[in-house]
């Protein structure tokens, strides 16, 4: 192994010790190191400032015999944390026609997990140069659908892709096997409402509920989806929203309406997005049941772990 990424390794159990960084991020480094993937410039400024704060709280205890890191170690103000070895860090430009070449080469479904293995995988050799261009232009616009703070954006994108494993989707692939790859909430933002009623049904049907399906139409009296627990019935108001759009009590009135109409015992909202703080308190005084992001985001874990047990 490379001296210098086998420093970096030793230096992040010593920051880990010291308890001063975030165990989580610290290993997502670590492991990326140890599986020569990329470590991008948001987690090397991360370990720069990490290991400056180590000297100072070495340089407090000010033993003789203390393992201090002295300007001499591999990072430094002006030097960058390796990545794999013989991959060099430069400021690039996206390659042309990125954006054209990315779906060309792409055939699984447009979806979160799908396309961020798709560009690590097959652009390896260009991350660093197409990552701000990949984060806007197909994760920001093409998947989740809508314009976000791009420092967030390439944040949560670095952090994603760190999670990918390159080596076994390769693997997985020359074996001719498949991944189940699993449904994201930023899949469930890019649904139509009908799409997300059908999704619906799913979701209900893998997390305990039984026989559910879509009832809405033109004129569906406040009901979309009706599913049955415990031998009661229950009838569902879908809303798909953009996440800064929140429901509001007209739902919660409409599916208060649809209870009766459809003799159901309980009534549902749920949605992509949230409520209004009016909509909680309507819901609260007619006992009808919200399901916000949080909710769906849960019972996408149940939904992903059938699918993979079905592979």
């Amino acid at each position: 192994m490379d001296n210098k990424i086998q420093w970096t390794l030793d230096l992040i159990e010593k920051i880990k010790l010291a308890e001063i960084g975030e165990e989580t991020r610290l290993d997502s480094i670590k492991n990326s190191l140890e599986n020569e993937r990329t470590v991008y410039d948001i987690d090397k400024k991360y370990l720069i400032g990490k290991f400056k704060e180590l000297k100072n709280l070495e340089s407090q205890k000010s033993s003789p015999n203390s393992n201090n890191y002295t300007s001499e170690s591999p990072i430094t103000n002006t030097t960058t944390i390796p990545t794999s070895p013989n991959r060099t860090q430069t400021k690039y430009t996206p390659s042309k026609n990125f954006e054209e070449n990315f779906w060309k080469t792409f055939s699984g479904e447009k979806r979160l997990s799908p396309v961020l293995t798709h560009f690590a995988t097959e652009f390896s050799q260009t991350m660093d140069q197409n990552m701000e261009i990949f984060a806007e232009r197909i994760i920001g616009d093409e998947i989740i659908g809508k314009e976000l703070n791009v420092n967030k954006l390439l944040e949560f994108v670095k952090n994603e892709l760190s999670k990918v494993d390159v080596k076994q989707t390769k693997t997985k692939r020359e074996s001719n096997t498949t991944k189940q790859e699993e449904f994201t909430i930023y899949d469930v933002d890019r649904l139509t409402g009908t799409q997300f009623e059908k999704f619906m049904e799913k979701l209900l049907n893998a997390n305990g509920y039984s026989d559910a399906k879509v009832v809405g139409k033109a004129g569906d009296q406040g009901g979309d989806i009706e599913a049955y627990n415990d031998g009661e019935k229950f009838i569902i108001q879908a809303k798909n929203y953009a996440i800064n759009n929140k429901v509001t009590n007209s739902a919660v009135q409409e599916v208060f309406a649809a209870i009766a109409y459809y003799g159901a015992d309980q009534g549902i909202v749920v949605t992509n997005s949230f409520f209004t703080s009016g909509a909680i308190e309507l819901a609260e005084v007619n006992n009808i049941t919200l399901w916000d992001r949080r909710v769906v985001s849960q019972m996408l874990e149940g939904y992903n772990r059938g699918q993979k047990e079905h592979v």
